[in-house]
């Protein structure tokens, strides 16, 4: 059957966008409960936890950003939900705020529209005359956008707060605002590069060639789905270990919480799992993407040079 060339192109885009897709989402959720999602080395404190917003608005599009940006609301509200967090920290929170709506609208929809719009964004940079210029300008004003919109649902939302539009001027004011966008904009030039060059495109031809012929394996999913099933078994019997040996030690030395401390112990084993299911996502992807493109190069080199075909043996 004829396959015109915009659909057959569009349709390898589809394969690649459903990988980097969930890369994007494995690698917010790590950022989110991870040491690199928040830098804290004194004096210096920076937040790189919605880069993986941007990049995937840049590599993407805009529905795909906005639902990073959904992942990135929904960990930050339940990261807020604790009792060591700050007064202004709690305003995300459903259970902390004491109205959960506006703090869903705040912590989740404030994050997705900042997904949507850098998305557009990106989207008209890469359709000008310059393209590179054009993204680092966005890129550049990514943490602004992201402020700005955080803090006009802040203060439509929770105006007794006392946050409002002006807060946002106060934090391009701060010291590491420069740090920020130079490393913002180092990483999305390198993933706008990278996104698009011949080694890309030639990777995830061989991928997507592997995929089509897995299609026609009936238990191809199904080994997929259980080593998938494996690890998260895995994940959940290391957090729960690392839960049953914490309250061990804590009884032995006699040691008596309250519920607010015990409250925020669990909090942190929580996102201790989350950021071990996220990492073990990211693993499960990686070695996946490696055996495919091995599979590939296996079969490319069972081929005859000359003719491109299957030698007799290989054939039958």
């Amino acid at each position: 059957m004829y396959v015109p060339f915009g659909r057959k192109k569009k349709g390898k885009r589809a394969e690649y966008n459903r990988y980097l897709l969930w890369i994007m989402i494995a690698l917010e959720l790590f950022m989110s409960f991870s040491f690199l999602g928040y830098v804290h080395i004194e004096p210096m404190s920076l937040t790189f936890v919605y880069i993986p917003v941007m990049v995937t608005g840049c590599i993407l599009g805009p529905k795909e950003s906005a639902l990073v940006g959904t992942i990135f609301g929904a960990a930050s509200m339940w990261k807020a939900s604790a009792y060591y967090v700050g007064v202004g920290d709690a305003l995300f929170s459903p259970a902390r705020s004491g109205r959960p709506l506006e703090s869903v609208l705040l912590s989740i929809g404030s994050r997705a529209l900042f997904g949507f719009v850098m998305g557009l964004l990106y989207g008209r940079a890469k359709k000008s005359r310059h393209p590179m210029a054009w993204i680092l300008g966005v890129s550049t004003l990514g943490r602004t956008i992201h402020s700005f919109l955080v803090y006009v649902f802040m203060g439509f939302l929770f105006p007794e707060s006392g946050y409002g539009i002006a807060d946002t001027f106060a934090d391009m004011m701060r010291w590491d605002y420069l740090l920020f966008v130079l490393i913002a904009d180092g990483i999305l030039l390198l993933c706008y590069l990278f996104r698009n060059s011949a080694y890309f495109t030639r990777f995830f031809e061989r991928i997507q060639t592997v995929d089509r012929l897995n299609a026609m394996m009936a238990n191809h999913k199904k080994k997929l789905s259980v080593m998938l099933a494996a690890v998260l078994f895995a994940s959940f019997s290391v957090a729960l270990y690392f839960t049953n040996r914490l309250d061990s030690v804590m009884n032995r030395h006699g040691l008596r919480l309250s519920e607010e401390v015990s409250y925020d112990m669990m909090h942190l084993q929580i996102q201790f799992l989350l950021g071990m299911i996220s990492l073990a996502i990211l693993t499960i992807i990686a070695i996946l993407l490696y055996q495919k493109n091995f599979s590939y190069l296996y079969y490319e080199a069972r081929l005859d040079g000359l003719t491109g075909l299957f030698g007799r043996q290989q054939f039958f």
